[in-house]
């Protein structure tokens, strides 16, 4: 189901430059799944999480190590390091920290979302994701509308203030 969606995903990122799509890989499938959640992990340790992720999605069928290998190969990582790290305690740590983030959220199959503070699994369609989307983008909004009238009353300023003078603050992220 995660093939399914991907194409969605990617477009919508694609059109909205605002929208930020974080990955975690959650194996579920069986030892192949494994495997290629431990080689996208290895392919971030080198910066090319999202590269290897999409090759991957768009693989035609079941991949067996050779498919890996080759993706791997075909958009530069250096397939020794990968190996070692696909084996190593820092890849198996974060699966295991996903696998928990995972259970505490009630996920039990893939794919799974979480859209401001909503979440839920299963293949939207394309309209019926771009809605939840732009419903948790209005209630942001309202939320923020709301929050700057307190501000005002209390400091004086606003938070539009901040991104008036190009500090986006380390905390906050695009919705």
């Amino acid at each position: 189901y995660c093939k399914q969606i991907f194409p969605e995903l990617k477009s919508l990122a694609d059109s909205d430059k605002h929208l930020k799509i974080i990955f975690k890989d959650f194996p579920i499938l069986g030892p192949t799944s494994e495997v290629g959640a431990k080689w996208a992990l290895a392919a971030q340790m080198q910066g090319k999480y999202f590269p290897f992720h999409q090759k991957m999605m768009e693989h035609k069928g079941p991949f067996n190590d050779d498919d890996i290998e080759a993706i791997a190969k075909g958009i530069g990582l250096d397939v020794g390091k990968a190996k070692h790290d696909v084996e190593g305690t820092e890849v198996l740590l974060q699966i295991e920290r996903n696998r928990t983030l995972a259970s505490q959220m009630n996920f039990n199959g893939t794919p799974s979302f979480v859209i401001n503070d909503e979440a839920f699994s299963g293949v939207p369609d394309k309209e019926g994701l771009t809605k939840k989307i732009a419903d948790a983008r209005a209630k942001a909004h309202d939320k923020a509308k709301s929050d700057d009238k307190s501000d005002d009353s209390v400091t004086g300023e606003s938070k539009d203030d901040d991104a008036k003078s190009g500090d986006k603050g380390g905390d906050k992220k695009d919705q």
